[in-house]
């Protein structure tokens, strides 16, 4: 299964409404938008890092339907879950705890996605602006993801002794390695 990212952003956010206590409309949105910041209480999210890949080398699979070589692998993702106002504490430990139970690890298996690791530790940044305290926690979610590259032609390499490599199109999983 490919990766889908809008999809995966979708389920973010479903996640935030459902588990976050916070019901209201346009209350878990994604920050750094081209908009204001909706009034407290609220949710942002942040992609921060991603896709990265996960251990040293990906699967390379031979498509024998279509006689191409696909490429999978595991990505991880970084995201920033932020809670504004109130009970922001409470409302992202709520939110980090719901991710050890099995229907959200369920539900983010739908698009191929996985809450990787511990459970997020519930960070307390509150901060003074102005005249009044932000009240504000935040915590680092790691999702992991099976990635798959669909390449759209075969190329298998030629070697030669000499250590010379000639790229060749169409010898479907044949790999001739000369002199050795």
């Amino acid at each position: 299964m490919s990766l889908d990212v809008v999809a995966m952003k979708r389920h973010l956010i479903t996640w935030a409404k459902t588990y976050s206590g916070i019901s209201e409309s346009g209350r878990h949105i994604w920050a750094f938008q081209n908009s204001p910041q909706p009034s407290s209480p609220y949710v942002t999210l942040n992609i921060t890092s991603g896709p990265t890949k996960i251990g040293n080398t990906d699967a390379l699979m031979y498509n024998e339907s279509n006689q191409t070589y696909d490429i999978t692998g595991i990505r991880s993702f970084k995201v920033d879950i932020n809670v504004f106002g109130s009970n922001a504490h409470n409302t992202a430990t709520a939110l980090s705890l719901s991710l050890e139970r099995p229907e959200v690890q369920s539900f983010f298996r739908g698009v191929n996605i996985t809450p990787y690791g511990s459970t997020p530790s519930v960070n307390n940044v509150t901060r003074f602006i102005d005249t009044i305290y932000e009240e504000r926690s935040m915590f680092e979610l790691t999702l992991s993801a099976s990635y798959l590259i669909e390449t759209s032609e075969s190329f298998i390499g030629e070697v030669s002794a000499a250590g010379a490599s000639e790229m060749e199109k169409g010898h479907g999983n044949k790999i001739t390695i000369g002199g050795i």
